[in-house]
């Protein structure tokens, strides 16, 4: 048999476990395939433990033949992948209907590695007697290994030399666990003397002979150990959800009425026009008009990047009360919260240190009211002035003093996009003791945010945009300069916080920001001054907020599962409100409830200090 078919007859043994436990996949014409809800079938295929024996044989042919190792490394990556992708899926797929579908979505995607692998072998030119005999006793052990898997996740022994006593004990038909005899190959018998079949690889494909042999039953002994700690359904939600990314519109009035008198001409106000309300700045300067971000409880058709006015959005937008009633109703508890028209940062406000300093005030002034009104619920977090570091310091300080728990900033403290130099370091240390969370929100640390007179939105170029941006466009430069910076080595306290970013990105990125930094440190000079690694660094500092991204979710186990925290982004167009309890069923459903958990609460919670929130609700 062709070692490619020997692979393809591997998977197919995974594939045929699936069918045994319920998935449906791979069933011949006229074969009987029970109806097992997916819910009744405990599914866990341990991928890590099956690719094991395939690095030791890989490591072995390539001892015996030399140059077949940078082939099997490629079917390896390949065939590893989307093995990995089954895995994601059957665990997301848990709890639900949709596993038969899932299943055969996978199986079609490891056919094509396959292929490809095949076609890779055939082009290489390494043959011989030695390869073909490396390969054969690689797949001889993962074809055992595949019979040992499918027989723990079946309750069933494997047979075969010693396999019996890995697998260990099995199941009965009522559900109790025993001790299985031996038995001719291919079968097992329990202590009554019933007979049940085992997966036989017959060619490339897994018969099982015996499709109803015993599986746990609902009312039996270890039915929904493990089904039971996967999130299926918000209700099973008794914890109160922390949205870690929400924001406010700042209210018409916020600067006219705080600012010096002399300063209210430039000072930000709400111009009133055929087009609805614009935000004026600097005596109009830069303008930004009511749209895309009051959207909240609007359809996708309703969506306008101007023309709205502030008495037709959501009062949730700049009234406390209003805002409680819609955490009410779309059941979160608490919210951290962001600006809205100043997202590009205190710059927005003004160049000039006398203006920015006093609106930054007015609107730090401001939102502690604003969560005065919250009973706790409502998170503030202190904008920080780019003019200097004294200044910066002065205000994050004025934060902590009021309340505040976590700052914003679009700029390094003293102003600048740059590599931040040693002169930042009051900042960073006062951040460090305080345990404060520094925002980096998207449309900080760029200019694009701060470009003068109206920036049009309504445009296909802009939707490009602000889909990057949520796919990490903005963000990885910054994060990239930081985690090189040297802050995080002096400091390794501090806590950054990437929001709306998403987190799909992160382990690409630091797998590449990992690999330069082997590669480039000698003769670039980091080694002088970075021991650790750049996602060494990311994990231990750095945390992010999401809102739709499966993919992330996906390869959490990838990043620092206690660093990554869902969002709503009420009221802007990323909030799903009020419906917000539909969108965590499809977003984790499937996911282990103590990580759903983690996301929706406790991380949150644990990076703020909100030790007043409860850990239970009532």
């Amino acid at each position: 048999m062709a070692p490619s078919a020997r692979i393809f007859g591997f998977w197919w043994t995974l594939a045929g476990f699936a069918q045994r436990a319920g998935f449906g996949i791979g069933a011949a014409a006229g074969e009987r395939v029970p109806e097992i809800p997916a819910r009744d079938a405990v599914v866990r295929v341990d991928l890590q433990g099956v690719a094991e024996p395939l690095f030791a044989a890989d490591r072995v042919a390539a001892e015996e033949m030399g140059q077949v190792q940078e082939e099997n490394a490629l079917r390896r990556r390949d065939v590893g992948i989307l093995g990995r992708e089954l895995h994601g899926a059957v665990e997301r797929a848990q709890g639900t209907h949709q596993l038969e579908r899932v299943g055969e979505d996978a199986t079609r995607r490891l056919q094509a590695a396959t292929q490809v692998a095949e076609e890779r072998e055939v082009g290489t030119g390494v043959g011989g007697v030695g390869r073909d005999r490396a390969l054969g006793e690689r797949d001889a052990v993962l074809e055992q290994r595949a019979r040992v898997v499918a027989a723990r996740a079946l309750g069933l022994p494997a047979h075969g030399k010693g396999l019996a006593r890995q697998v260990g004990a099995g199941w009965d038909g009522a559900g109790a666990r025993h001790t299985p005899e031996r038995h001719p190959e291919g079968q097992r018998q329990d202590r009554d003397g019933a007979q049940h079949a085992l997966p036989t690889i017959i060619g490339s494909r897994v018969d099982f002979l015996d499709r109803t042999a015993a599986l746990p039953v609902r009312d039996g002994a270890g039915y929904g150990a493990r089904m039971s700690d996967l999130f299926c359904e918000v209700a099973s939600i008794d914890y109160p959800i922390i949205d870690a990314d929400a924001h406010v519109n700042e209210p018409p009035d916020t600067w006219q009425t705080r600012v010096p008198a002399r300063l209210r001409d430039r000072a930000p106000k709400v111009l009133r026009t055929e087009k609805g309300d614009v935000w004026s700045f600097d005596d109009g300067k830069r303008l930004r008009p009511l749209g895309l971000t009051a959207t909240a409880g609007l359809s996708y058709l309703q969506f306008r990047a101007e023309g709205y006015r502030y008495e037709d959005i959501r009062p949730g937008s700049f009234d406390p009360k209003a805002r409680l009633a819609d955490l009410d109703a779309d059941g979160i508890w608490a919210q951290v919260l962001y600006p809205s028209v100043t997202l590009a940062g205190a710059r927005t406000y003004a160049d000039d240190r006398e203006l920015q300093l006093a609106c930054v005030r007015a609107y730090n002034e401001w939102l502690v009211e604003f969560c005065a009104g919250g009973k706790g619920r409502l998170i503030g977090q202190t904008i920080i002035p780019t003019t200097t570091v004294a200044d910066a310091v002065a205000e994050l300080r004025w934060g902590l003093d009021h309340g505040m728990r976590g700052a914003l900033i679009a700029a390094y403290p003293d102003g600048s996009y740059a590599t931040p130099g040693p002169e930042n370091d009051p900042f960073w240390d006062l951040a460090q003791e305080s345990g404060t969370p520094l925002g980096v929100h998207i449309g900080s640390f760029t200019l694009a945010g701060l470009a003068p007179g109206k920036i049009e939105q309504s445009t296909v170029s802009f939707m490009a945009g602000a889909g990057a941006s949520k796919a990490g466009a903005q963000t990885i430069p910054v994060v990239a300069e930081l985690v090189f910076s040297g802050v995080p080595q002096r400091f390794p306290r501090l806590k950054f916080l990437l929001v709306e970013a998403n987190i799909g990105w992160i382990p690409s990125v630091m797998e590449q920001l990992d690999d330069m930094f082997l590669r480039y440190r000698w003769f670039s000079g980091a080694v002088q001054h970075m021991q650790e690694t750049p996602s060494r660094i990311f994990w231990r500092n750095f945390w992010s907020t999401f809102m739709v991204d499966t993919v992330g979710i996906e390869l959490r186990h990838r990043m620092n599962g206690e660093h990554i925290m869902w969002s709503t982004d009420y009221p802007h167009t990323g909030s799903d409100w009020p419906n917000h309890r539909v969108t965590l069923e499809r977003l984790f459903r499937g996911v282990p409830a103590a990580e759903v958990k983690q996301m929706l609460h406790g991380n949150c919670k644990a990076l703020y200090g909100l030790d007043h929130i409860p850990d239970t609700l009532p």
